[in-house]
């Protein structure tokens, strides 16, 4: 239920600001990927309406039969491949990526960022499982071009992407 649910704080606040961009003025797109699968879409499109969510494209997965579902679960390709073509699309667009640490995002971000050098300009991980804390630290340590930051809130996210210029 869309009205039951409701968004991290300051994740509001954050999305305002990088569609503003670092002049306060720009209209910076928005686009949302997700591992959720097609049949959520109404939901989902409800649920960012609801929270005043900026307004984008939802780049969701097939939803295929239940078995292969449950056989794929795990499976994030989806968003890797996803995010590669709206690379390839906007070629001359600079990106920021964010995700949180209870799946996959900050191995997958930071593997784009790699095959991708200077388009993405921060990785934003919001850290929602004490597990994951340490494969996101070793990750901010990276070869990687892009700076992948982790935090507790979205607070701390935008204040990170304020430090660096992007808003």
């Amino acid at each position: 239920n869309a009205f039951k649910r409701s968004v991290f704080e300051g994740v509001r606040d954050l999305y305002d600001a990088l569609l503003k961009g670092s002049d306060g003025k720009s209209t910076n797109p928005i686009l949302y990927v997700s591992s959720s699968h097609w049949n959520l879409y109404h939901f989902l499109s409800h649920f960012f309406m609801l929270n005043k969510l900026p307004k984008g494209p939802l780049l969701l997965r097939t939803y295929f039969s239940i078995r292969t579902t449950y056989r794929n679960r795990k499976n994030h390709d989806h968003k890797k491949v996803a995010i590669m073509k709206v690379l390839e699309t906007y070629p001359a667009l600079p990106f920021v990526l964010i995700g949180d640490s209870g799946e996959q995002d900050t191995v997958i971000y930071s593997e784009i960022a790699k095959e991708y050098p200077n388009r993405i300009k921060a990785i934003l991980i919001r850290n929602v499982s004490r597990k994951n804390r340490e494969v996101a630290k070793q990750l901010n340590t990276s070869d990687i071009e892009s700076n992948v930051y982790i935090a507790d809130n979205s607070a701390d996210l935008l204040s990170h992407v304020k430090e660096r210029g992007l808003v």
